[in-house]
């Protein structure tokens, strides 16, 4: 599958990175790592509706308009 170009919200900030969905989350913390300085192990991934877990299947996320925010 495409990579899909997600909007992380940080300090105040909107970083552009790509989430491949075929890589496992850890990558996509990495990438977001890259981009904010937050140690992957610090992170909360959160979509509309909540918190995502570590553990979670990216081909289970809806394809949505909204932003993924950093808390």
């Amino acid at each position: 599958m495409a990579p899909i170009s997600v909007k992380i919200k940080h300090a105040g900030k909107v970083h552009d990175v790509e989430l491949d969905v075929d890589l496992p989350p850890a990558a996509f913390k990495e990438a977001v790592y890259q981009k904010t300085g937050v140690p992957p192990e610090r992170m909360k991934v959160m979509i509309k509706g909540g918190v995502l877990k570590v553990c979670f299947a990216f081909m289970l996320i809806p394809h949505s308009p909204y932003p993924w925010r950093m808390a």
